[in-house]
């Protein structure tokens, strides 16, 4: 967690506040996490990303990518089955660590059984 604390006062982290439920029990309504723009996007990282077809940023779950598209889930709200696969491009950066918790973020969802196909 210091590591990402120095990232973040060197400014190659940034403050992001989780707005909504969708990503409960993993982050929750107004939790602030730090994400990096230039981390590798992988399966099962976190990340902050622009909606597809709406001018908001969300925070979801990589379940699959390729290339150019991206395979977004959350444990409780809308996610690439309801909007789509997003463009890749839209990733603003992936979460690395939760300022509320004081914690470094899991590498895996808590529950994904739900609804994955």
């Amino acid at each position: 967690m210091l590591r990402e604390l120095l990232k973040w006062a060197l400014r190659r982290r940034y403050r992001y506040r989780v707005s909504g439920d969708s990503m409960h029990p993993d982050l929750v309504d107004g939790e602030v996490i730090l994400i990096s723009p230039s981390a590798q996007v992988g399966v099962n990282s976190i990340v902050v990303c622009g909606h597809p077809w709406k001018q908001i940023d969300v925070v979801k779950w990589v379940r699959g990518l390729d290339t150019e598209l991206i395979d977004l889930w959350s444990p409780q709200g809308s996610h690439s089955q309801h909007f789509g696969r997003a463009d890749a491009a839209l990733v603003r950066g992936v979460a690395t660590a939760s300022l509320s918790r004081r914690c470094l973020l899991p590498n895996r969802p808590t529950s994904m059984a739900k609804d994955t196909p």
